[in-house]
């Protein structure tokens, strides 16, 4: 006699993740590693091969461990597809090439070699942040704050708050008072 599937519990989605590596011992890695955690994989080989899957397909994450070169393909990722969470594989040494993935528009990094214990954790969590992201600059507290009215009242709400803190620290009594 066989189980009847539990239909009270959702399906847990599977999110669509690229990652680019040029070595293919890690892409083999990646792809066990990530479809135990329930993740589809999209491997690449290189830069040309991410960027193409990122043009071809949706996606809800991409890891770069390319090396040098994931900078300049991350660039070229943002360009394509700004919302895309994208983690990068660093040299640990590599302080520099950080500081450019920093700027150039990394949601994480990791330092290479992946560790794939964690990676599926870092991901949720990419997910998790990018959701909430998409969620903030869709509500209509946030449109609201882009009209000129919605604007002006945020910024009579910030010259308030200035104006008690001011009077707090020059007038403490009176301050307490007022609130």
């Amino acid at each position: 006699m066989t189980a009847e599937p539990n239909s009270s519990v959702p399906a847990i989605p599977t999110a669509r993740v690229l990652y680019a590596a040029a070595d293919a011992t890690a892409r083999a890695s990646a792809e066990a590693a990530l479809a135990e955690a329930r993740f589809a994989v999209e491997p690449a080989h290189d830069s040309a091969s991410a960027l193409a899957r990122v043009g071809d397909r949706l996606l809800d994450a991409a890891i770069l461990d390319l090396g040098p070169e994931g900078v300049e393909t991350l660039k070229a990722i943002r360009a394509a597809a700004p919302d895309l969470p994208v983690m990068i594989a660093l040299a640990r040494e590599d302080v520099s090439a950080l500081e450019a993935a920093l700027r150039f528009g990394a949601s994480s990094y990791a330092t290479a070699p992946l560790d794939w214990r964690a990676v599926p954790a870092q991901l949720r969590y990419l997910l998790s942040a990018a959701e909430a992201e998409t969620l903030f600059r869709t509500s209509p507290m946030r449109r609201a704050s882009d009209t000129a009215a919605g604007a002006d009242s945020l910024r009579r709400l910030a010259a308030d708050a200035t104006e008690w803190l001011r009077r707090a620290m020059t007038e403490p009594e009176r301050a307490r008072r007022r609130a």
